[in-house]
């Protein structure tokens, strides 16, 4: 569910694209500083508009600082700088790609490659995120609540559930994510975003892997509840995506923040993830064909 979480760079002012790409270099600076090396190769731009949103919410003041990064070590880059949203939004980061990590291993169409990449670098990522959780008993406890969410996920893809069930467990996910460390009119505001975030996100990653999974007689959450499946289902189901879209928008709107960050998240949602839902119904459009 990793890569779908995107703005739309053309139009955002050009100080707006800077920033989200300062917060990009700044949540990877972080990772690196707080969790080490074993998170870099996994950082994305997903969890950059979970930095964003959490900053707009928070109310947090943010600095851009310039710093050498490892990969361009010829020129200094701006970046956020370290802050305690950056670090918490990294540990998150850590835990969904851990998790990535543990379905790709149990996923039999993974490429041996993939396989072995897990098996290697998942002992490091459990390092780090064991490390973090004798330091700080909140990062202990989330971890061991998206351990139990996700294991009980993995139950119930194997026992066929439906759509439904489904997105509600990743979008609990994503819920907890979001609204870490947030109490009152922030963590209703970060919770509900992360609750239609998460099922957006699985909704969309269902149909990505609709022919494939179709072909492979594999589960879809999607191909068990609508059979036989045709263009008018799938209607509905995009219509349904863009109510997860205006509540996700209507959530933002809550949030009296800096107006930057404010139009990187509204980008991100109004922009961004339906032009990801458009090209993933596309490319089914003309496999199907």
């Amino acid at each position: 569910m990793l890569g779908y979480v995107k703005c739309d760079p053309g139009t955002l002012l050009v100080r707006q694209h800077n920033l989200y790409r300062a917060l990009y270099c700044g949540l990877c600076r972080s990772a690196r500083k707080h969790f080490g090396l074993a998170s870099s190769p996994f950082h994305s731009y997903d969890f950059v508009f979970l930095a964003a949103a959490r900053l707009l919410v928070f109310g947090d003041a943010y600095t851009v600082e310039k710093h050498i990064c490892p990969t361009h070590p010829f020129h200094k880059r701006a970046m956020v700088a370290d802050n305690d949203v950056l670090k918490d939004t990294a540990f998150c980061q850590l835990l969904l790609v851990r998790e990535k990590m543990k379905d790709d291993l149990a996923d039999r169409d993974s490429s041996l490659f993939r396989h072995i990449a897990c098996r290697l670098w998942l002992p490091l990522l459990n390092g780090e995120i064991r490390r973090a959780g004798k330091k700080d008993p909140a990062y202990r406890e989330l971890t061991e609540e998206l351990s139990a969410a996700f294991a009980a996920g993995r139950e119930k893809e194997k026992q066929g559930q439906g759509l439904d069930d489904m997105c509600s467990d990743f979008a609990l996910t994503l819920s907890r994510l979001s609204s870490f460390r947030a109490e009152g009119k922030q963590n209703r505001i970060l919770s509900g975003l992360g609750d239609k975030l998460g099922r957006f996100l699985y909704t969309l990653d269902a149909l990505d892997d609709l022919e494939k999974d179709r072909k492979k007689g594999a589960f879809n959450p999607i191909l068990n509840c609508f059979s036989p499946l045709d263009d008018q289902k799938i209607s509905q189901i995009d219509d349904v995506q863009h109510f997860y879209l205006r509540e996700m928008e209507l959530a933002l709107a809550l949030a009296d923040g800096d107006g930057d960050l404010s139009a990187i998240c509204m980008n991100v949602v109004t922009r961004g993830l339906p032009h990801e839902e458009k090209r993933v119904l596309k490319e089914r459009k003309e496999k199907t064909a």
